[in-house]
């Protein structure tokens, strides 16, 4: 799927010779049998590249929340030769997450999130209280 996405040959390999492949390749099927259009396919490769090499998901294990906020936050604080990124990008840390937590939990490898660790009782009572 790589390889209809990315069209530049050097950015390819990376994506190619990058940890996971499969796995990165799995999760682009995952959104493509959803509809999503190419260039949103190709944002994504982009990002769950980024999420591997910003988390080290080349060693295996689980992923703590507060490891992945700081990996968010380091990538949206990252500036490269782009014409569009300036400064820190709020979007980029949302997309960074939410990629992240999604795939991460397709993949077993993420820690507990703060409402998963509230016994049932608590949830139940927060939410009759909700309505």
């Amino acid at each position: 799927m790589l390889n209809q996405l990315i069209t530049r040959k050097h950015y390819l390999n990376k994506h190619l010779n990058a940890p996971l492949l499969k796995e990165r390749e799995d999760y682009l099927q995952y959104w493509a049998k959803l509809g999503r259009s190419p260039h949103s396919l190709k944002s994504i490769a982009q990002y769950v590249f980024r999420i591997v090499e910003y988390l080290h998901l080349e060693v295996s294990g689980i992923i703590t929340l507060d490891a992945l906020e700081k990996a968010a936050t380091a990538w949206a604080e990252y500036q490269y030769n782009h014409p569009q990124k300036k400064a820190f990008s709020k979007t980029g840390k949302v997309r960074f997450t939410r990629y992240a937590i999604d795939w991460l939990r397709k993949l077993g490898r993420l820690g507990p999130l703060p409402e998963e660790k509230i016994p049932l009782f608590n949830r139940l009572f927060e939410r009759s209280h909700a309505l």
